[in-house]
């Protein structure tokens, strides 16, 4: 009897509540990919160290940054970039690696923060930050900007807008045509409302992809640079 009673549970009310979960994540992923199909993440991962510093300058702009100004001195003191917000004044030292950026990094953005006496030293970077250098950002205040936050900035931002697939308005279409054929069958309020999502995703990919095609991509125009050693840039 228990047997019975469990197996009624999971058939009534577990398997459906699963399902239903399962297509809500499905149709977040793809209302996400709508509108966040935009994180270019090998055009980052492949700047120059001074086309990062750029790149940041813009971003930070975007994000409601003021007076951001990139260091064009080869005595910079560890700082690449300067920006203002909330009248805190940011001294922001940009790592564009392909390794996990080390204490180094956080020892120059504090020294250099001290020089340019500014209120918040960060290190920003496209990547992550090694043990020690979080520790070390702990003890001595150092803000740590690492993919997460670029992730989060690239998505405020939307510089970086990509056209979506070709296959995104197809696949909505199709189950559309699945979707209004079992409606028509059953004649079910749940189908409708299937139906009826699946046709704002429909009319929401063809917006965005007309939409981008208005867009053109960001370019780093800066091409005279004095200054940096480059050469750790790309470890």
């Amino acid at each position: 009897m228990k047997l019975i009673i469990l197996w009624l549970i999971n058939t009534v009310i577990v398997l459906p509540l699963k399902t239903i979960t399962y297509i809500l994540k499905l149709i977040f992923k793809f209302i996400n990919n709508i509108y966040f199909y935009n994180l270019d993440w090998e055009y980052i991962n492949t700047m120059k160290g001074h086309e990062f510093e750029y790149f940041t300058k813009i971003l930070l702009e975007k994000n409601g940054f003021k007076q951001v100004t990139v260091s064009q001195s080869s005595n910079d003191y560890g700082i690449d970039v300067l920006a203002t917000k909330n009248k805190y004044r940011y001294a922001i030292q940009c790592k564009r690696y392909n390794q996990k950026v080390g204490i180094k990094a956080v020892q120059e953005a504090k020294s250099g923060c001290d020089y340019y006496q500014c209120d918040i030293p960060v290190v920003f970077t496209n990547n992550t930050f090694s043990p020690a250098a979080i520790k070390l950002a702990n003890n001595i205040n150092v803000e740590l900007w690492d993919k997460d936050t670029l992730h989060h900035y690239l998505k405020k931002s939307k510089l970086h807008t990509k056209s979506l697939p070709f296959y995104y308005p197809l696949i909505s279409f199709l189950i559309i045509i699945l979707s209004g054929y079992y409606y028509y069958l059953l004649r079910q309020n749940y189908l409708l409302i299937i139906l009826l999502v699946c046709i704002f995703l429909f009319f929401s990919t063809i917006f965005k992809i007309f939409k981008d095609k208005r867009k053109s991509p960001l370019k780093i125009t800066e091409t005279t640079y004095l200054i940096h050693d480059y050469h750790d840039t790309i470890q």
